[in-house]
């Protein structure tokens, strides 16, 4: 009886850690993926006649989104197609 009850508690840890880093993931995925979204565009070719992005990377962040000023949710555009396309740590 001693051995079931030690097994599920382990279960419970299992669930808790497994939850924790689920909510870490997420955490980290939802602030950092504006700066991803800022080195793609850096990384992209422009269209003729549009502003050149400044190297710095805040600068350029701060660039961008004054491009998505009537859409700051663009920001996070494709964020749900994250969990499914990024390769497992």
């Amino acid at each position: 009886m001693a051995s079931s009850t030690k097994a599920q508690l382990s279960l419970i840890d299992v669930a808790k850690c497994f939850s924790s880093g689920a909510v870490a993931g997420v955490v980290c995925d939802s602030l950092l993926y504006p700066l991803d979204l800022c080195r793609a565009r850096l990384n992209a070719p422009r269209p003729r006649g549009a502003p050149t992005l400044p190297s710095d990377p805040l600068r350029a962040l701060l660039a961008i989104s004054r491009e998505l000023r009537p859409k700051p949710r663009a920001l996070y555009r494709g964020l749900l197609c994250v969990p499914f396309f990024a390769p497992a740590a």
